[in-house]
């Protein structure tokens, strides 16, 4: 059994299942929505983050959506994956994952499994101001040049820290200074 997810920029993605039952093919494919969500009609004006603390149960989704804006997870623990722009990562504690606007993506328990993690948003303006003080306006500390966004696994020290931080930014999601020394640490 296999199958393979082919995604676009048009907002919709076609899927591509190749089935192998007994030793014949069956080709299977259909279309389905991909959510849009524009940061300005999503989070509050004032705000420049939002954090989101989630637990998926044996199976469950984030269903498949893209965004206007960078966001970032860190896997506090169980096992699970994301199919982003066609391509399955697994999910594993410690993982940090940075999500750059426009990629397609969902993420998944794995079966009998739960996978708890942390999601911070943020403006978009947000990244462009940190690339310009910090980065010399390259984009590429954060976008890289793959396919996929980056992933890294984190030492449970360094992990802990950064959660640690994210608490303190979802008591405070108007804190830039809060983002900015999020970010950059």
């Amino acid at each position: 059994q296999s199958f393979e997810v082919v995604c676009n920029r048009s907002k919709s993605a076609t899927l591509d299942f190749h089935i192998n039952h007994k030793s014949e093919i069956l080709n299977l494919k259909f279309r389905m929505s991909i959510r849009f969500i524009k940061w300005d009609n999503w989070s509050r004006k004032s705000h420049c983050s939002h954090v989101a603390h989630r637990r998926l149960w044996e199976s469950e989704i984030v269903a498949i959506h893209d965004h206007d804006f960078p966001e970032c997870f860190i896997v506090e623990g169980g096992e699970g994956y994301q199919i982003v722009n066609g391509r399955r990562q697994d999910l594993l504690k410690n993982d940090l994952v940075l999500i750059r606007p426009g990629d397609v993506h969902e993420i998944r328990a794995k079966h009998s499994a739960e996978l708890a993690f942390t999601n911070l948003a943020f403006n978009p303006d947000s990244l462009r101001f940190i690339a310009d003080r910090y980065f010399n306006a390259d984009y590429r500390f954060w976008n890289g040049d793959q396919d996929v966004p980056r992933r890294v696994r984190l030492s449970d020290t360094k992990a802990g820290v950064l959660l640690n931080h994210l608490r303190h930014l979802a008591v405070r999601p108007e804190s830039m200074l809060a983002l900015e020394a999020f970010l950059i640490g």
